[in-house]
């Protein structure tokens, strides 16, 4: 059994060295946070791992969405909002833990999860099999 709350295997994989890595990163941080939480002391570091999760994220995006418009993916508009909502309700639930709103560590935790495996294994898929036949 394992104390991670996301393990990287091959099916998370988009076929591009730089951009598998940059998840592998951000499910590590994703782990970090779920083993904050497990362990009881999110209080203190969650705002720290937050930080740097915003910052890997933004880092991470912007690489992608570089990608997309090198290689003109026709659905780059498309996933480019979807980042730009990921950016705006990653800032809310941050604004909810510094104003301690109940349950907000559960649910920054809940939407990071859900939103990376979806992100990654859904739309992340789609310029996958996109690039495969471009580059």
């Amino acid at each position: 059994m394992t104390d991670n709350l996301i393990n990287w295997n091959e099916t998370y994989s988009v076929g591009n060295a730089e951009m598998d890595e940059q998840h592998k990163k951000l499910i590590d941080i994703i782990n970090k946070l779920f083993k904050s939480f497990k362990e009881g002391n999110a209080q203190e570091i969650t705002s720290e791992i937050l930080y740097e999760m915003i910052e890997y994220s933004n880092f991470h995006l912007n690489s992608e969405e570089k990608l997309l418009y090198k290689y003109n993916y026709p659905e780059k508009d498309k996933h480019e909002k979807l980042h730009e909502e990921f950016r705006k309700k990653t800032n809310e639930l941050k604004f909810d833990l510094k104003n301690s709103s109940e349950g907000s560590h559960y649910k920054l935790i809940e939407y990071l999860k859900e939103w990376w495996t979806n992100h990654i294994l859904v739309e992340d898929k789609k310029y996958s099999k996109f690039l495969s036949h471009t580059i």
